[in-house]
């Protein structure tokens, strides 16, 4: 978060929140208002299908990243909002313990990344990755945004977090969360929302596709990669990169996918005071064993990657990673 300053003003503190779940933030001394920095946590990544040989298996579609909400807070209003100076709040964690990869069946859908708040102001987290399975386009979670959730993905678009009312496209307003893309295609981007998910083709012919970026907000996961019925493998997808503001087309450039059989997709990169985390690459897929794990996402509030298909056993969709809170107060 940048240093927020002006002719006169003096910064009293500064304070992160990171542990996951309940805090209170007690006001200092003399201050007149805060610059708060709120970031929701990251979906987690689809579990990919695990099948026979000669069996279409899907990899698992990316998850979303978390939403973004920044800005002045008067303490005087906000005392007198909440009813006295500890002010309550709670710090989203990352989507996880869903995801998993299917032993000769379809993978789980990915779990949601978990809400943020100071006071009365929130950032959602992202959607989780649809399942890997055997038919149909999927479609990757979508992202978080100021007024709602980013959705699971499935079989149809879903939409990116409020205010967005964007299906299958950018959430461009402030904290709107991107959507999901179109089944089949990369994460759509976001500017203040979390970027959405990457998808899957149907038959699992073709690679996993990219994670979405967000210029401000966290980014999405790539989806893992496929196996079709000639037992051909194509790649996961790249992870959305943090601080970039792209199309879906040309969404990525983030973490990598898994690079060898069953290999594990990269994890996205951390964030730092201006950017929230990336999005966690496609797990790798397996002729011949279990599927890649996705990659996990970048702190704060990155979408996990898909798992990547397997034969017999899919792999297990990345971990979101957990939301933030970041107060400057000033006199």
């Amino acid at each position: 978060m940048p240093l927020k300053s002006a002719s006169g003003v003096r910064l009293l503190q500064t304070d992160t929140f990171t542990a996951t779940g309940a805090y209170t933030y007690n006001i200092p001394a003399g201050a007149t208002r805060l610059f708060v920095d709120i970031i929701g946590g990251g979906g987690q990544g689809g579990g990919a299908r695990g099948d026979a040989a000669g069996t279409a298996r899907q990899g698992g579609c990316g998850a979303g990243g978390g939403g973004r909400w920044q800005g002045w807070v008067d303490v005087a209003a906000l005392v007198a909002s909440v009813g006295g100076t500890a002010i309550p709040g709670t710090v989203g964690a990352g989507g996880t313990g869903a995801g998993v990869g299917g032993s000769t069946a379809d993978g789980t859908a990915g779990a949601n990344g978990g809400l943020t708040s100071f006071g009365p102001y929130q950032a959602f987290g992202g959607g989780g990755g649809a399942l890997g399975s055997n038919t149909a386009d999927r479609c990757g979670g979508s992202g978080g945004g100021i007024m709602s959730s980013g959705l699971v993905g499935g079989t149809a678009s879903v939409q990116g977090g409020r205010p967005s009312a964007n299906t299958g496209s950018g959430g461009e307003g402030t904290g709107c969360g991107g959507g999901s893309g179109l089944t089949n295609t990369a994460g759509r981007s976001s500017e203040w929302g979390g970027a959405g998910g990457g998808g899957v083709p149907s038959a699992a012919n073709g690679v996993g596709l990219n994670g979405g970026c967000s210029m401000w907000g966290a980014s999405g996961g790539a989806a893992g990669g496929n196996i079709n019925t000639g037992n051909t493998a194509s790649a996961g997808g790249v992870g959305g990169l943090s601080g970039g503001h792209t199309d879906g087309s040309l969404s990525g450039g983030g973490a990598l996918a898994g690079v060898s059989s069953g290999s594990a997709g990269s994890a996205g990169a951390a964030g730092d005071n201006n950017k929230c985390g990336g999005g966690g690459g496609g797990g790798a897929p397996n002729t011949a064993g279990t599927g890649g794990a996705g990659g996990a996402g970048g702190i704060p509030g990155g979408g996990g990657g898909g798992g990547g298909a397997g034969t017999t056993t899919g792999g297990n969709g990345g971990v979101g990673a957990r939301g933030e809170v970041r107060i400057q107060a000033y006199r």
